[in-house]
Order: structure tokens, then sequence, then C-alpha cells
């Protein structure tokens, strides 16, 4: 008997999200703690803090920025700078603002000398806000492209607590008084274990962003036919989402103890992101 063929295999899941959606039968849930946090329309100060440049140094940048194309987020770094395409640069204004604002509200009662742990960083933004914010911040992420990425914005911005290395968050040790799992866990196939190392690297407590699905039960959704090769992928062609019901019950099962979500307060603007306005990406706090 012939199986059903892989690349059929996501239209068969949209085709079934639809039947339940018609149905009322896909929940919109959201069953723990908030933490709102507002997300203002203008750039996040990281982004803006480089500014004055003259136009030979902004050329420069140019320069430099296009050797390291093509980039995944649009980043701005100077006055007409940007790492990627304009229309992106909304979106990730968008989580910036949401995620680096929680970050610095529940990193309030840390000491000054607080460490960070970036994992799978990618171009290691969110590890390099941290920094901005005081932090001492170590970002790993598996592909060297990446890293140079990281390197660069480190030397633009100007952060000297902030080091890079091209590794496996499963090959990282030590403990950070917070870990960052950004956009890490639907790329694995290996969800429990990532999540329990996620915990057991962290001191106070670790943020938890990734895309989640609406079917009112804890399992993980399948999705095949992925490049490993893409920047943002991870290590096979295949990956596991989680339902947003089993990452809450993942993020219990490895040792969490309270779990805070964080929500956007107020959106000024222009500034949108309909993942998480519709729940389909959620941002959790997990402390110890």
């Amino acid at each position: 008997m012939n199986g059903f063929p892989l690349e059929k295999s996501g239209l068969r899941y949209n085709q079934w999200l639809s039947a339940l959606r018609k149905s009322g039968l896909l929940p919109r849930e959201r069953l723990i703690p908030t933490l709102e946090v507002d997300v203002p329309n203008s750039l996040p100060a990281l982004m803006s803090s480089r500014s004055g440049l003259t136009e030979e140094d902004r050329q420069k940048l140019r320069l430099d920025v296009a050797r390291h194309s093509p980039w995944g987020y649009s980043i701005h770094l100077a006055e007409g700078v940007l790492t990627g395409r304009p229309e992106n640069l909304e979106r990730m204004v968008y989580r910036a603002h949401l995620i680096g604002n929680a970050i610095r509200d529940a990193a309030r009662g840390l000491q000054k000398d607080w460490t960070v742990l970036d994992m799978a960083c990618n171009h290691g933004y969110f590890g390099l806000q941290c920094a901005y914010q005081g932090a001492t911040v170590f970002g790993a992420d598996l592909r060297a492209e990446n890293i140079e990425k990281a390197e660069l914005l480190k030397r633009h911005f100007r952060i000297e607590r902030a080091s890079f290395a091209v590794q496996s968050v499963f090959e990282t040790s030590g403990a950070f008084d917070v870990v960052l799992n950004l956009g890490l866990l639907y790329h694995v196939t290996d969800p429990y274990m990532l999540v329990k190392k996620t915990y057991d690297l962290c001191r106070k407590f670790a943020v938890i962003d990734t895309i989640t699905h609406h079917s009112p039960v804890s399992a993980f959704i399948q999705r095949t036919n992925k490049n490993a090769s893409h920047h943002a992928e991870g290590e096979f062609n295949v990956e596991y989402h989680p339902t947003y019901r089993a990452l809450l019950d993942l993020m219990h099962s490895v040792g969490f103890k309270n779990l805070t979500e964080i929500v956007p307060a107020s959106v000024t603007g222009r500034a949108q992101n309909h993942l998480y306005e519709k729940m389909e990406r959620r941002c959790i706090i997990g402390f110890r």
C-alpha cells in the first residue's frame, strides 16, 4: 500500500485545519497569566544608537552588509541602511520591542552583572539588545555565516559585552541568568531535550518564542520537506511544531514553576504582527 505523498502532507493538514475552523473547533486559548508590553512603532534604542554617520560611513556599511547577504531579518543600522528588505523592518521592530522590553522588565530584579545565553542566535540581534541593556551575552549558532553576521552587528553597534561561537545548543554548557530560545523550538526534532536544555542552562528564567498551533490538544505537528541549508532552519529536513497546550505542558514537565505569556499592551502607529495577534506565535517566560 502506498503512503500519502510527503509533498501533499501540508495540504492535507491545512484542509483539516480549515474544517476545524468552520466547525468552531479551533479555539484561540490563553491559559496562563500575561505580561503586557508596549509595542511602539518607533525604532528600538539599539537600532537608533548609531546616528550621525557620514555618507562615506554609510556606503562602507552598505558594502559590508552586501558582502554578508542574504539577511533573514531587516535590522536598521543607520539612516538608509538596512540588513534586509524594507517591508520586513516593521515585523522586526515589533518583535524587538515585544521581546526585548519583556526581558528588560523581567530582569529588573537581577544583579547588574546578569548573564544571557542566546540559543541558536542567528544574526544575534536579541542577544545584542540584552547586552545594550547591560547584560553579558553569549550567542551560539550552528552556522558560521550567521555568526559572521552577528559579529558584524556587534562591531557596528559597538557592543563589548557579547561573544558568539559556532556551536550546537546541545553542546553549550554553563549557567546563565537568562536563556533566550527564540524561533528555535519549531525547527527541531527533539523538542523535549531542547526545552530541558533550556531549563538546565538558566538560573532565573527563560524566554521561549515559537510558532504554535491552535489544535486544543497537547501534541506536535510534523512538518516535512524543510530546507536544512536555509540560514534559519534546523539540522534536518523535518521538524515538529508544538500546539499551544504542548508548549505549556513541555515547559512545566522540565521544571519551570511559573509561566507567563508576553502580550502587546498596545500597538501604536503601523506596528502589527498578525502571528502574535492571531496567537499563531506565542512568547512565554518560564521562571525557575
